[in-house]
């Protein structure tokens, strides 16, 4: 992300700590947060354990974390990710712009099919393919998550079921 502009709302942040002045001092914790224009506390990954696992560098850490809500559009958010490490050292980013915009169609020829299976007390859901003059199915590669929401939480998180 750029800092002093606006950057689109992702759902998914990936935070980097660099030390290249000392290597040794390691990722113990890491923190994302979401403000609203007020400074308001939106969201939180609250201090969650570094997995280490992830790092490919040695003076390199990411942290991955996903804010499952859709932001009021139009409106700016401000995101920061906090590190504290092995010796009690607490650095943070800049606090990022954010704003969610109205999306586009994606460029698919296909549409998701769901049918109740009552015999497993689930619903089965397909991606069907559109046809062509010709009577064939358009092919639909990419990339796609199954997302759903829930009244819970006034529909307005979004809850991972699938990716494919």
């Amino acid at each position: 992300m750029d800092f002093g502009i606006t950057n689109l709302h992702n759902y998914i942040y990936q935070g980097i700590y660099k030390n290249q002045e000392d290597p040794s001092e390691k990722v113990y914790q890491y923190k994302f947060t979401l403000y609203n224009s007020l400074d308001e506390i939106v969201d939180t990954s609250e201090w969650t354990l570094h997995n280490s696992a992830n790092d490919t560098e040695i003076d390199n850490s990411y942290d991955i974390y996903e804010f499952p809500y859709d932001l009021a559009l139009n409106d700016s958010y401000r995101i920061e990710y906090k590190v504290r490490t092995i010796n009690n050292l607490e650095v943070s980013s800049p606090k990022y712009i954010i704003q969610s915009k109205e999306t586009i169609d994606p460029e698919i020829h296909a549409y998701l099919e769901a049918k109740m299976n009552y015999d497993d007390g689930n619903i089965d859901l397909s991606l069907v393919g559109e046809k062509n003059s010709s009577g064939v199915e358009i092919a639909a590669t990419g990339s796609f998550r199954i997302l759903r929401s829930s009244s819970e939480d006034n529909y307005g998180a979004w809850n991972e079921i699938l990716r494919f």
